[in-house]
């Protein structure tokens, strides 16, 4: 059986883990993986992946932890440190 990847391409926002009342307008890139039976050893459910967010206006994001709430659906848990965006691989 093969993996189960699925990308998700499109535009939404992007709110802190910590009530700010901030919230961020986002184009984003990450790779959704499907059933955790189906994970390899290099993709766990629980273990954060490399993924791509770029804000749709101007300005910088701090690093944190963040909730993304894509337009297209669904909530991901995103991290950006060190320059960096991560995403939360979990089971679909």
């Amino acid at each position: 059986m093969g993996l189960n990847h699925k990308k998700l391409h499109g535009s939404g926002r992007l709110v802190p883990m910590r009530p700010t009342g901030i919230a961020y307008h986002v184009h984003h890139g990450i790779q959704s993986v499907g059933d955790a039976a189906q994970y390899s050893r290099t993709v766990r459910p629980g273990q954060w992946t490399k993924c791509l967010v770029t804000l749709a206006g101007s300005g910088m994001i701090p690093n944190g932890r963040y909730f993304l709430y894509a337009d297209e659906g669904g909530v991901h848990q995103l991290e950006f440190s060190n320059g960096q965006w991560y995403y939360l691989a979990a089971a679909a």
